[in-house]
C-alpha cells in the first residue's frame, strides 16, 4: 500500500472556540478544525486573521508548521525600569496568553519577538 502524499497549503487562523482552533484554507475556503492536543504547544503562538504553512496528507489537514520566530504584543508586565540590562528579567503575558520572561526596559504594549521552539524572548520587533 503507498504512503500517502504530505502537501503543503496556507491556511488563515480564524478563532479559537473552547479546545477548537479554526482556520480557513486559503485555497479552497473550507473551514478546518484542530483540537487543542492537536495544536499542542504551538496554540501560544496563533493570532487572528494571521496566515500559517499547513501540512495535509491525503487531503486531511493535520498540522501548521511556524515560523522560527514570530511577533507577538505584550498585554501585561511590571512598568519597564529605564536602563535595565539584558541580564534582569520579568513575567510577561503576551496576547496569546503566553507568559515568558522580558528585560526590565520592556514595557506593555510593546511587539516583541518570540522563539517558537525555546518559547523565550527574542528581541524587541522592528
Amino acid at each position: 500500500m503507498p504512503v500517502g502524499q504530505l502537501e503543503n497549503r496556507t491556511v488563515q487562523f480564524s478563532y479559537k472556540q473552547g479546545d477548537t482552533y479554526a482556520f480557513l484554507d486559503t485555497r479552497t475556503f473550507e473551514e478546518l478544525n484542530l483540537t487543542a492536543e492537536q495544536a499542542g504547544e504551538r496554540r501560544w503562538f496563533l493570532k487572528e486573521n494571521e496566515e500559517y504553512k499547513a501540512l495535509f496528507l491525503e487531503d486531511n489537514f493535520i498540522d501548521i508548521v511556524l515560523a522560527p520566530q514570530v511577533v507577538l504584543q505584550i498585554v501585561d508586565t511590571a512598568p519597564p525600569i529605564r536602563g535595565g540590562v539584558d541580564t534582569a528579567w520579568k513575567a510577561a503575558k503576551l496576547e496569546t496568553g503566553l507568559e515568558i520572561m522580558v528585560p526590565l526596559f520592556i514595557a506593555k504594549g510593546e511587539m516583541i519577538r518570540v522563539d517558537t521552539e525555546s518559547r523565550k524572548y527574542a528581541g524587541k520587533s522592528n
